[in-house]
């Protein structure tokens, strides 16, 4: 595409598509599953970025409102590890992230309740251990507790006040 070539513009080409490593079920009884379509730094244009739940949505919405965020791959390549009894396991990160400092973050979103009950931040001690840090450089666990739910909302108005500013349909600009 050239300099002055405006199809994208036009909304002539279609979005990137998810970079997850693995297919998100498009129905779920205990979940929302969905898809939001947004512009970050790290790409040319548009792409597609899959969400298992509510939760993970609004997460999202959060990332793609920060300015320091500069890249998100939903469900990024499997971490192996071994758990506390010695079984060889295998975790899929929510998110990963890059900053715009260039600091990589392999994020976990879970709902407060389900991470202790399930003893989740031991889990991630042991993925910890065993992941290379050419994939990140730190684990997050992102819970329903770590922000309020208004956060997540203005986030998601804020890039969609985006939309009516620009011409090529994106759900959400990240601001350089």
């Amino acid at each position: 595409m050239s300099d002055n070539d405006d199809s994208f513009e036009r909304g002539d080409l279609a979005p990137l598509p998810s970079r997850a490593t693995r297919n998100i079920p498009k129905r779920s009884r205990a979940s929302s599953r969905g898809a939001i379509l947004a512009h970050l730094p790290s790409d040319n244009h548009a792409r597609i970025i899959q969400y298992e739940s509510k939760l993970e949505q609004q997460v999202l919405w959060l990332f793609l409102a920060n300015k320091d965020v500069v890249d998100i791959r939903e469900q990024p390549v499997p971490v192996f590890y071994t758990d506390h009894l010695g079984h060889r396991k295998s975790h899929v990160f929510d998110f990963w992230v890059q900053l715009r400092s260039g600091r990589r973050l392999a994020v976990a979103v879970k709902p407060a309740k389900r991470a202790l009950k399930r003893n989740f931040a031991r889990e991630l001690r042991h993925v910890r251990r065993s992941m290379r840090k050419t994939f990140a450089d730190d684990v997050v666990l992102i819970t329903d507790q770590d922000f309020h739910r208004g956060e997540a909302i203005n986030a998601q108005r804020y890039c969609e006040a985006l939309l009516h500013k620009l011409a090529d349909g994106i759900h959400c600009m990240n601001p350089a």
